[in-house]
Formats: C-alpha cells, sequence, structure tokens
C-alpha cells in the first residue's frame, strides 16, 4: 500500500513540511495543488502515487557521476545557463569544472545527480564545511524539468541522505534577496530566515566578511542574499 497523508490546511509556526516526508507527503495544500497541477482540498488525502514521489529520478552519487563521459561538461553549462537566465537569484557567479571538481568537507556524502532514463535531471551540491551543518550551494534542473513536483523531489532525496549522517543537526542555504519563489517554497519545507545576530555568527563560522544590511549579506558585486536554516534533528 502506497503512504498516504492528509494535507494541512495552513503551517503553524514551528511546523515543517520536510521532515514528516521522510514518511509520508504530509504538505500544505497550495504547494500541493501547485506540484499536482490541480486544485487540493483541505482534509484531502495525498498518496506517495498521486505525488509520484516513488517515480523521480534515479540518484547518482556527485563524484561518481563526474567520472561519466561528458558529465563535467553537462554540469557546468547547466549551471552557466541557469546563470545566464536567472542572475543573482541563482548565485553571485557561474562555477567552472574547477569549483565542481573542488573537494570540501562533506560535499562527497551529501551532493548528488538527478538521472532520469538515462536523462539528465539535474544536480544537488552540498558540504558540511561547519560540523553538523549540512550547507546547499546548488540545487539546478534542466528547464524542462523545473516543476514544484521534481524540485520537491530533489529536496526529498537531499533531506533523506542528510538525515543518513548522524553527525548533521542543521540544514542551511542561502537565497537571493529578490528571489521570493524560492524563499516560499524554503520556507513551505520548514526553513526559517536568520535574524541579524544569527546571520553574523553565521559568516563568522565560515570566515566570511560580507557586509551586512539588516539580515541581507552584500557580497562583493551587489549581490543581496539572507541565510536559511532548518534544524534536522536537536541534540542528543
Amino acid at each position: 500500500m502506497p503512504a498516504e497523508g492528509r494535507v494541512l490546511t495552513d503551517l503553524k509556526p514551528g511546523e515543517v513540511i520536510l521532515p514528516r516526508m521522510l514518511e509520508d507527503p504530509l504538505v500544505c495544500p497550495d504547494l500541493v495543488g501547485r506540484i499536482l497541477a490541480r486544485p487540493v482540498e483541505s482534509g484531502g488525502v495525498v498518496t506517495d502515487e498521486d505525488m509520484h514521489l516513488s517515480k523521480g529520478p534515479s540518484y547518482v552519487p556527485f563524484y561518481e557521476y563526474l567520472e561519466r563521459p561528458g558529465a563535467v561538461e553537462r554540469i557546468v553549462d547547466l549551471d552557466r545557463r541557469t546563470f545566464e537566465e536567472m542572475g543573482h537569484d541563482f548565485s553571485d557567479h557561474p562555477w567552472n569544472e574547477e569549483n565542481f571538481r573542488f573537494e570540501v568537507p562533506g560535499k562527497a556524502d551529501l551532493s548528488f545527480v538527478a538521472v532520469g532514463e538515462d536523462e539528465f535531471v539535474g544536480f544537488f551540491i552540498a558540504s558540511e564545511r561547519v560540523p553538523g551543518e549540512a550547507h546547499g550551494h546548488r540545487i539546478v534542473l534542466e528547464p524542462k524539468w523545473r516543476t514544484g513536483r521534481m524540485a520537491l523531489q530533489l529536496w526529498c532525496a537531499y533531506w533523506r541522505v542528510a538525515a543518513a549522517q548522524s553527525r548533521i543537526m542543521l540544514l542551511t542555504g542561502e537565497v537571493g534577496t529578490a528571489n521570493r519563489t524560492m524563499r516560499r517554497f524554503l520556507e513551505m519545507l520548514g526553513f526559517q530566515p536568520l535574524d541579524e545576530e544569527q546571520t553574523r555568527d553565521y559568516l563568522d563560522k565560515r570566515g566570511r566578511e560580507e557586509k551586512l544590511e539588516g539580515v541581507e549579506m552584500i557580497g562583493e558585486d551587489g549581490a543581496r542574499s539572507i541565510a536559511m536554516i532548518l534544524r534536522l534533528r536537536d541534540p542528543a
């Protein structure tokens, strides 16, 4: 029998979606409706089959995928095209081959490439530069796969990968200040923006010296972003 979950009317303070999706797709009607492309009523039942969570792409460890013919070129090209399309809403700058091959703590454990029936779908790059914190650097999809459903599938895959690492306590990420769609999506998943003091601590832990205006981090090229966080588990 497929897993099923009751749809929540609204998210309450402190209530998150993503952790529950380790067991069942219990999400809010607005997000589910956009993923299914049809209205969803509060209290309705949603199954794994409805959400197509059991019919998603395959996930290949990132460095393993890099050994495939043409893999680096595909990844660099998708990153470049996404930056050209989205600019600073996506990143400070596009990554080159050196950026993708560069090894940092946790990257090999947390990063993967999504492949559907031998078709390149996208990739998720994360690392653990701060012990106990999995930081998402890149979630990138080929344009034809940019649907709410596929984005949710990648986040669920990332959640499961991070949850399998018992040392990981927090998930962190950054989103362009103007990228309201991504921020809303992350908030639906349970991420919360850091306040000004928390943002300063976030930068200090990483040895970064960006200027701050309130909670906004300002890069050298003027790109503005905010940091967001989701607690994966409480310390023992």
